[in-house]
């Protein structure tokens, strides 16, 4: 705040001086007549005495400086995402989904083994439709297995990628996954079974959806 500043007015008094005149009379007996002077006036008063000049008035305290504004804390530091893992894609091209509609055939069992693999082709076994059209793409896939753990990748026709972790059990004919990691998160169940066929060369799983079961082969690298 600024500082305020009061000020005095100084007052000055006068004085007034008075004179007084005084005469006087004489009376002769004979012989020449006397006369006296009369005295002289004292002269006026004093003067009076000059006023007093008033004190100057005091300055008035200067404001106090505010205090300083505390400084924000840092955020924190986002996580890194954990995408399962880092197989790469070694699927040459994307496999197109085609409708047939031949019988499923059974599935086999067998013994799954070790490796690399690719998807090579899929169908769609229905009750409709034509058959050897086709109805659509399941994009590239990339399968690794090694024992009961399996890792795959999968990316859209749109370039969008899926990557899972999984243990597989088998129980004759039937293949169960049970996933432990999807990227993107899933809200789905982490359980599937499916029938499966398998040889030296080949993965070939079944998968009911809906009214259609999708045939889907891997051949190993």
């Amino acid at each position: 705040m600024r500082p305020l500043f009061l000020f005095a007015a100084m007052i000055a008094a006068g004085c007034v001086a008075t004179s007084l005149a005084a005469c006087s009379d004489s009376s002769t007996t004979g012989g020449d007549p006397g006369s006296s002077s009369g005295t002289s006036g004292t002269s006026g008063g004093s003067s009076g005495s000059s006023g007093s000049s008033g004190s100057s008035g005091s300055s008035g305290s200067s404001g106090s400086s505010g205090s300083s504004g505390s400084s924000g804390s840092s955020g924190s530091s986002g996580d890194g995402g954990n995408q399962c893992n880092t197989l790469a894609q070694q699927a040459p091209a994307d496999v197109d989904l085609i409708n047939t509609l031949v019988a499923v055939p059974t599935a086999t069992g067998g013994t799954v083994v070790d490796g690399t693999y690719v998807l090579t082709a899929a169908k769609a076994h229905t009750a409709g439709g034509t058959e050897g059209a086709k109805a659509g793409s399941v994009g590239k896939n990339t399968l690794q297995i090694t024992g009961t753990a399996t890792q795959s990748v999968q990316n859209s026709t749109s370039g969008a990628e899926k990557r899972t972790t999984a243990t597989a059990t088998v129980n004759g004919s039937d293949l169960t996954l049970t996933s432990s990691c999807v990227f993107p998160a899933s809200t789905g169940s982490p359980t599937t079974t499916a029938k499966f066929t398998a040889t030296a060369t080949t993965l070939t799983i079944y998968s009911v959806l809906g009214t259609a079961t999708v045939e889907t082969v891997y051949t190993k690298k």
